[in-house]
């Protein structure tokens, strides 16, 4: 084949990648429109959204330095999913206010990863208070037999009203403190799984505030990329390949419990006259039914007042943002921020 011929298929191989990827791409701007119970295959596509878009924004660059029609394809990829982008990055002015202010924070806290000496749990309390933070809502919250509750319930004294509920199994999961007293609550259990969400209505300067804080359905990426590192030094192909089948369906099957759990939290959410936050690890990108289902009526803090980029998954190349803060229209964001803390 001569170096004519090459150039041509090349070209011709570059522009089914691209416009395939295109379609790909489109397809995702859709995913958090379909519940994955139906449509599983679009919310798979919702959650390598980012990567797509990734892709896209490098065949622009390519068919742009080529001076090709083809750019105009990968745009569209790129601008139906305007929505997403902006969801990941945001400019917002300073906001004057004079309304009285809370500040809260969401943070899974991997059960300070289990920490003997309470170490973890220290800095963190001493940061919150630092940054003068009125109330916490933790995921993943639990001691150990080394520092155990009462030891956390001092580290925490700053806070002096939470809500820690206990699981069946004796255990906890979340919690919230606060400086700031907590009127009522509710544990709010998912069926078949350890994660959970739970409200309290907490009395904040003459006003009552609905909050809710949840965890949804674990992802597993943490633990799914080491057993596949795992199998890809073993260098058996088979047992590579049944890994990548398995955590494709635990992928799969997570985005359905969770769509569940967040029609779950969504009931409670509408039955609720009193302005509400919702904070939590949602375990879901902004591309997900997950999403906008929690989401509902409600405000994204980091779109009403965020700047920047805004991910909160270290892992992944920083492209996953799947921790957030809601809020009910009748209250204003001033601003929003996720500090990179070691």
């Amino acid at each position: 084949m001569g170096t004519k011929a090459v150039s041509k298929l090349v070209y011709l191989c570059s522009i089914i990648i691209s416009l395939t990827f295109m379609a790909i791409t489109v397809a995702g701007a859709f995913s958090s429109y379909t519940d994955p119970n139906k449509h599983p295959l679009l919310g798979y596509i919702g959650t390598i959204l980012p990567i797509l878009i990734l892709i896209n924004l490098f065949y622009i660059i390519y068919w742009w330095i080529r001076g090709r029609i083809w750019i105009w394809f990968s745009l569209i990829g790129v601008l139906v999913n305007w929505g997403f982008i902006t969801s990941m990055f945001q400019y917002s002015f300073d906001k004057e206010n004079t309304e009285p202010t809370i500040k809260i924070a969401t943070y899974n806290i991997r059960g300070f990863n289990n920490e003997p000496t309470g170490y973890s749990a220290k800095q963190i309390a001493g940061y919150m208070q630092k940054e003068q933070v009125d109330i916490l809502c933790f995921q993943e919250f639990n001691a150990n037999r080394y520092f155990n509750m009462d030891s956390l319930y001092n580290t925490f004294q700053k806070y002096p009203y939470k809500y820690i509920p206990r699981q069946s199994n004796g255990g906890t999961r979340i919690a919230i403190f606060s400086k700031y007293p907590i009127k009522d609550s509710l544990y709010i259990s998912f069926d078949n799984s350890n994660n959970c969400g739970m409200w309290t209505d907490i009395k904040v300067k003459g006003k009552d505030i609905r909050l809710f804080n949840v965890h949804m359905q674990t992802t597993e990426l943490n633990r799914n990329r080491h057993i596949l590192a795992k199998e890809v030094q073993s260098s058996d192909s088979e047992r590579e390949k049944e890994a990548l089948e398995n955590i494709n369906r635990q992928i799969v099957n997570n985005q359905k419990i969770r769509a569940n759990q967040a029609k779950l939290i969504e009931k409670y959410i509408t039955k609720t006259e009193k302005p509400i936050i919702l904070c939590g690890d949602f375990n879901d990108t902004p591309a997900s039914y997950t999403y906008r289902t929690l989401k509902s009526n409600l405000k994204d803090g980091f779109r009403t007042c965020g700047k920047g980029y805004g991910y909160t998954f270290r892992g992944l190349l920083h492209l996953l943002r799947i921790d957030y803060i809601f809020h009910s229209d009748n209250l204003q964001g001033i601003e929003y921020y996720s500090p990179s803390l070691k």
